[in-house]
């Protein structure tokens, strides 16, 4: 099925007890006949999620396969319940929340880019505010759930990159757009709560091997 998508939004809403919902809003153009074959959902969860258990919302669209790409993603295949015209705007929205409670110094997601995009936009809306975010291309070294080097790296990033997620909302909303990006491209952004980069700056002096023998010797001294 031939499709381009000139806008794809991800907003990422956490409740006061940081549990999460993700909303994905796409406006598609189909460029012929939308009968044959199926498009796909992405959607980021726990690698320890059961696959069979993973609810996925749509009102838009039909579910009619799943599948885990990796440890961490699962693919809905679906179709449209409604006929849609090629060449004219179809509106996709779906939704699932990643279980547990995301309450950490820093929130990290990764974003990649499945089709052909116009517009790519990522938001993260809390109830609690934001200190700083960043957002670079995903690292080829990156180990999924290796958080400290990813941490390591992103603060990093903080010092280097000139441009920004918007932190908006009084600090409540971070926002972060790209146009045109290329398919298959795969971004990590990183927000930093309120006194999050000191929170973190402090763990990873505290686990270096630097950090462990000052500690040590600290220790020694005082005895």
């Amino acid at each position: 099925m031939k499709v381009v998508c000139p806008e794809h939004v991800k907003t990422i809403s956490f409740d006061s007890d940081w549990r999460a919902e993700v909303t994905v809003r796409q406006t598609l153009v189909f460029l012929d006949n939308a009968a044959r074959g199926c498009l796909q959902d992405h959607c980021t969860v726990d690698p320890s999620a059961p696959l069979a258990d993973f609810y996925w919302k749509s009102d838009d669209a039909k579910e009619v396969s799943r599948r885990r790409r990796g440890r961490d993603t699962i693919v809905i295949d679906w179709r449209p319940r409604e006929g849609v015209v090629p060449y004219a705007l179809h509106r996709h929205e779906f939704s699932w929340s990643p279980s547990g409670s995301h309450g950490s110094p820093a929130l990290c997601t990764e974003l990649r880019c499945e089709m052909k995009t116009g517009l790519f936009q990522c938001d993260i809306v809390a109830q609690q505010d934001f200190e700083n975010a960043v957002v670079f291309e995903r690292p080829s070294w990156w180990v999924l759930g290796n958080e400290r080097k990813l941490i390591k790296h992103a603060l990093k990033q903080l010092e280097t990159h000139n441009e920004r997620p918007a932190i908006t909302d009084n600090g409540y909303r971070v926002e972060w757009k790209v146009l045109g990006p290329k398919v298959g491209a795969r971004f990590v952004l990183v927000a930093f709560r309120r006194h999050g980069v000191t929170i973190w700056q402090e763990e990873l002096r505290k686990t270096s091997l630097f950090g462990r023998a000052r500690d040590l010797i600290g220790r020694v001294a005082s005895t």
